[in-house]
């Protein structure tokens, strides 16, 4: 007697197992394995005051790390032809989950009010819960080239930015404006420099972009439609600069209470963040103001023969206290604007990263200060190089720096955790 079917057990079975296969390996290239326990609070309830701890080292990818409560998300290599985007416990080193997809994968942004981290893995945006690891959603990027970083603003709309720069092509990029709750797409906007010189800042419902100083424009964009509600040229806000001189920086920051700032190391302009109106202008010699807070602004400045962070009024300019850097900036020379330091807010606390000169070699230091008397409180040296002051972050009790040589290219992250004895490596390659 013939039955249906009868031999093609084998055949099923091997292709039931070709399925299952294809199914995990699919899994492992392009999607998350883990969470694996609990997910890690955070390592310091408040950034260092005291002695801090350098408590991780991770290598220094093109896209950074996020710092979200206890874990640390970045790129790291899975040999071959893929990479891969890990969140590793600070105080453990263990990973709590992993995310695979095709090579480069890096983090780009981070939601810090959702807990959300957004990742580009060639050609691939994905959405991805950081305490579960769940992949939200994921689509292709937008534009050809990969994201080169994304702006999550407070009003939600996700900006991602595409820098088309080549050699054999001007420079360049595509902005775009996502749901973060869907993926989609709302907007588009093209703009006329490279990463190097554009500088962004969300205030409220605008997206302030500077492309500067070889363009030297800067314009306010509305994140809910992408229109530009106003443009100025830096040319008329700092009419001392020759456009298209490059000796100098142009940083957009939030200046608070709805204000943009334009700053240079020649002063700063406030711009109403709707309008563009300008609402105050201030000439410094040689400072550049790196951060607003409670009214006060920060910048690295000269102290006669020495360099330091000094807190003025932004309202009525007044020099409200200043501090000097313990030791002799590097390559400083008194009369030179100040050019060898950076300063963050945190905390109530003011952190200012400097190279100081040493008899061995030049090192990096660390000052942390009372942000309204400048009283400080404690400072911290590693061996480490200045970098861009966007490398220079405070978050979730964890001071991130670029830590050593060029050639090791190394992040450290700093925090008040002394029963931290051991240095874990994140993101090994």
């Amino acid at each position: 007697m013939r039955h249906d079917g009868a031999g093609a057990g084998p055949r099923e079975a091997t292709v039931a197992v070709v399925l299952v296969s294809v199914g995990v390996r699919r899994l492992l290239d392009d999607g998350i394995s883990g969470p694996y326990g609990r997910f890690p609070g955070p390592v310091a309830a408040q950034a260092p005051v005291r002695t801090p701890q350098r408590v991780a080292l991770s290598p220094e990818g093109p896209g950074g790390i996020q710092v979200y409560g206890g874990v640390a998300i970045g790129g790291f290599s899975l040999g071959g032809p893929h990479d891969g985007v890990r969140a590793v416990g600070i105080a453990t080193g263990k990973t709590y989950w992993e995310y695979h997809g095709q090579k480069p994968a890096e983090p780009i942004g981070l939601d810090r009010a959702t807990g959300d981290v957004y990742v580009d893995g060639n050609h691939e945006l994905a959405k991805i819960d950081v305490r579960t690891g769940r992949i939200l959603w994921s689509r292709p990027t937008p534009g050809y080239f990969p994201v080169e970083h994304a702006v999550v603003s407070g009003t939600g709309t996700l900006v991602v930015f595409n820098d088309l720069s080549w050699p054999d092509r001007d420079a360049g990029g595509e902005v775009t404006g996502i749901d973060p709750a869907t993926g989609r797409t709302r907007w588009r906007s093209a703009y006329d420099c490279d990463a190097k010189d554009r500088t962004t800042a969300v205030v409220g419902g605008t997206l302030a972009m500077a492309c500067g100083p070889t363009v030297g424009k800067v314009r306010g964009i509305d994140l809910a439609t992408g229109e530009q509600r106003w443009s100025e040229n830096l040319a008329r806000l700092f009419p001392q600069k020759p456009h298209g001189d490059e000796s100098d920086d142009f940083v957009v920051l939030d200046a608070g209470q709805s204000r943009v700032a334009i700053t240079t190391r020649d002063g700063f302009d406030l711009l109403d963040a709707a309008t563009g109106e300008i609402l105050r202008r201030r000439v410094t010699k040689g400072e550049l103001a790196t951060a607003f807070s409670g009214g006060m602004w920060l910048s690295t400045c000269a102290l006669g023969k020495t360099e330091g962070v000094c807190a003025s009024d932004v309202d009525t300019g007044k020099r409200l206290w200043s501090s000097p850097f313990p030791g002799s900036p590097a390559g400083y020379s008194p009369g030179e604007p100040a050019e060898h330091g950076y300063a963050a807010v945190a905390d109530g606390r003011v952190y200012s990263l400097s190279a100081i000169d040493t008899p061995r070699r030049e090192v990096a230091q660390i000052v942390v200060s009372d942000l309204r008397t400048g009283k400080r409180l404690t400072y911290w040296s590693h061996d480490g190089l200045l970098r861009p002051y966007d490398s220079f972050t405070i978050t979730d009790g964890v001071v991130v720096v670029h830590d050593g040589g060029l050639d090791r290219g190394d992040v450290a992250l700093y925090a008040d955790r002394p029963d931290l004895r051991r240095t874990h490596r994140l993101f090994a390659r």
